[in-house]
């Protein structure tokens, strides 16, 4: 980042010997989360995509560290109350632009 060199700790470290098997599991579940998703309507597969982002929220810590992180870069005259809104906000968005892309 520009500002300092703090963001080399929020990198995720993953094996490349296990590359192969990740991509084809994350293949797998998209397939059956496409098939899964062609059966709702649009409404259930925004409620779907918003629940999947506050999961993923609450489960994807590096990734909600890094963009805290790049929040508070990017908008230093915000308090901690709306860095959060607009983070848990981000995080709802991208899980309905996953379903509606599907």
């Amino acid at each position: 980042m520009g500002r300092d060199n703090t963001y080399d700790q929020y990198k995720k470290n993953k094996s490349p010997l296990l590359k192969g098997l990740r991509h084809g599991a994350e293949y797998i579940a998209l397939k059956s989360i496409n098939s899964f998703c062609g059966m709702l309507s649009i409404k259930q597969n925004q409620a779907l995509g918003r629940a999947i982002g506050r999961i993923a929220e609450k489960t994807a810590t590096k990734d909600k560290k890094i963009a805290a992180y790049q929040l508070e870069f990017c908008f230093p005259e915000l308090n901690e109350e709306e860095r959060a809104n607009i983070l848990h906000q981000a995080f709802e968005n991208a899980g309905e632009t996953i379903l509606e892309t599907l």
